[in-house]
């Protein structure tokens, strides 16, 4: 499991993003609601390729965005958005983030381990 973890602007910690094409998630055409705001691809600094984020589930008043990143060394990215983006990426998955109520996220091919439940194409979530 990927573990880095950063202090979140959003008050969260966010572990892991690697560069792309195998995430179910990041298949199809991206729409409108699967765009980044301009501010938040500002914040994220180039990172994340804006063109391949695709909004996979909203937890209370987060939004989690997955996508690749740019640097060709981190390739799967979660960008979760509060009040501004906080991201991660790494070389390998699962990427956690670990909100402030204790809610893990994690973007993996697959559950973690038995006790995640999945909430979207590559998202899954436990308590």
């Amino acid at each position: 499991m990927a573990s880095l973890a950063l202090a979140a602007l959003v008050g969260l910690s966010l572990a892991g993003c690697i560069a792309g094409g195998d995430l179910a998630a990041v298949s199809g055409a991206q729409k409108k609601s699967d765009r980044l705001a301009d501010a938040d691809i500002e914040r994220l600094n180039g990172t994340v390729d804006a063109s391949s984020t695709r909004l996979q589930w909203k937890y209370e008043d987060y939004s989690v965005f997955v996508g690749y990143g740019t640097d060709g060394r981190n390739k799967y990215c979660m960008v979760l958005v509060r009040a501004g983006a906080t991201t991660s990426c790494s070389p390998s998955l699962p990427l956690v983030a670990t909100l402030k109520d204790g809610t893990e996220i994690a973007l993996a091919m697959s559950a973690p381990s038995p006790d995640w439940t999945k909430v979207a194409e590559n998202v899954w979530t436990r308590d």
